[in-house]
């Protein structure tokens, strides 16, 4: 089951999937809608938020995001998180810009947030969140998940993405604040 708000990114998921013979489905969906739409097929074994959270404004938000998904597991099921880690990067550091230039100061945003020029298709900006090891195990943690592994690979140094294997942690594990949550 694959999730996108844009519909053309989901007709072109579709034809490729059903060129390669895969019976995959997909959804449009906004993920920050406090309604996801109904995922009938779950629960799953395994969700994955490839490129995701990093353009989602907000930490509170995030944090929904990855309840949500938590919530459709299977027992045992497994959420793989990748974000984006532009600042490892030099040549994607250089495309950075100052808030201003959008009518915005840094005190319009959160600590980790950046304003980033987009060379796709044309010029434009585009709104990305540096999230680090450390926002990702305090992201675990506030969703009463295990965070089992973390480790960086992907692009030219093999450390573009931030990988996070997170898995529903036993309520023995949670303490009496997460479970508060």
């Amino acid at each position: 089951m694959g999730l996108d708000f844009s519909g053309e990114m989901l007709t072109l998921a579709r034809e490729r999937a059903e060129a390669a013979g895969s019976a995959a489905r997909f959804c449009e969906a906004d993920l920050l809608s406090a309604k996801w739409p109904s995922l009938a097929a779950g629960p799953y074994d395994w969700i994955i938020l490839r490129a995701v959270l990093h353009h989602i404004p907000g930490y509170r938000t995030r944090l929904d995001v990855v309840r949500r998904a938590a919530a459709l597991l299977a027992p045992g099921g497994k959420i793989m998180l990748a974000n984006w880690q532009f600042l490892s990067v030099e040549r994607l550091r250089r495309r950075l810009h100052p808030w201003s230039e959008i009518d915005l100061s840094p005190e319009d945003v959160e600590s980790g947030d950046y304003l980033m020029d987009w060379r796709r298709e044309g010029y434009g900006f585009r709104y990305v969140h540096l999230l680090d090891e450390a926002e990702t195990h305090r992201l675990a943690s506030d969703a009463g998940l295990q965070l089992d592994d973390l480790f960086r690979a992907d692009g030219r140094e093999n450390n573009l993405t931030l990988y996070a294997l997170l898995k529903k942690m036993t309520n023995e594990k949670m303490t009496n604040e997460q479970m508060k949550k």
